[in-house]
């Protein structure tokens, strides 16, 4: 029996095979495809459809991949610094919280001490075991933390102090233990604070940190702010510097950022946190 291969006999044959006989049904049946499969090109559509869909939602996701990846240089570091800021101002909080955990022990403000590995001239005689150190488990509680390097002016990487917590000795901030006298530094009363700076960061950072604090722009300290030999915390107060500007912007703030204004520091910009006003 010769059998014609084209689709328009397809429909017809299956329509009727109810009607021929069993050889013709058998070999039709053999050549004609199921009656109830959908009309020849549906799936192609439906296949083409799922692509179409896989397409655009390929290209939706590349988009908001690329809006995350390509944003400016000066937003990501908006980001950063706000982000470093609040770094900043949750580890000098700690250190505060560590400096009271050892007054409440019984250690007193002349024997605590900020001596660790990480940092050198901080050992003094009236403190000679970590019960009495701020960086200690059975002291203040707290490890002492290498600051991010992001947080930092690069460009001052050769002073001192860069890189690293500074713990002055002889440095007040006006009036943030009281109502101090005119000059905090120089009035003969033993009222210099216990104060944490984190020298040559980034103005961005400065900006931030003042901004959390309420404090308007970048003071400009109006003098030294310490000794130009950088001297560290050894269990005395004495008269010394003050951390101030001479608009007053800084007086009567625990934390805050300020531009230096002479040899100590010779600009840059430093963050301070009384750890203990006095």
């Amino acid at each position: 029996m010769k059998i014609k291969f084209f689709w328009g006999l397809f429909p017809t044959a299956c329509g009727n095979k109810s009607k021929r006989d069993k050889s013709k049904r058998d070999t039709i049946n053999l050549l004609c495809p199921p009656c109830d499969l959908p009309p020849p090109g549906a799936e192609s559509g439906n296949v083409f459809l799922i692509i179409t869909l896989g397409i655009v939602m390929f290209a939706a996701l590349m988009f908001t991949v690329s809006r995350g990846t390509n944003e400016s240089p000066s937003k990501v570091s908006d980001k950063q610094s706000s982000l470093s800021a609040a770094n900043i101002v949750t580890y000098a909080n700690t250190m505060e919280r560590g400096v009271a955990r050892l007054l409440r022990n019984g250690v007193s403000e002349n024997s605590l001490s900020f001596e660790t590995g990480s940092l050198s001239g901080y050992a003094h005689a009236a403190c000679s075991d970590d019960e009495c150190r701020v960086f200690s488990k059975v002291g203040g509680g707290i490890t002492y933390q290498i600051p991010d390097t992001f947080w930092f002016d690069s460009t001052k990487n050769s002073e001192n102090l860069y890189g690293e917590w500074y713990f002055p000795s002889g440095v007040c901030v006006q009036d943030v233990g009281g109502e101090d006298a005119s000059n905090c530094e120089s009035d003969s009363i033993s009222n210099e604070d216990l104060i944490a700076v984190l020298p040559w960061v980034r103005k961005e950072v400065c900006e931030n940190i003042n901004d959390d604090a309420g404090i308007t722009d970048i003071p400009q300290d109006a003098g030294n702010a310490w000794a130009g030999t950088d001297p560290k915390y050894q269990g005395s107060f004495s008269d010394g510097h003050r951390i101030g500007d001479s608009g007053g912007v800084l007086d009567g703030h625990t934390i805050g950022c300020f531009k230096g204004g002479n040899s100590s520091p010779n600009g840059g910009y430093h963050v301070y946190k009384v750890l203990l006003a006095r």
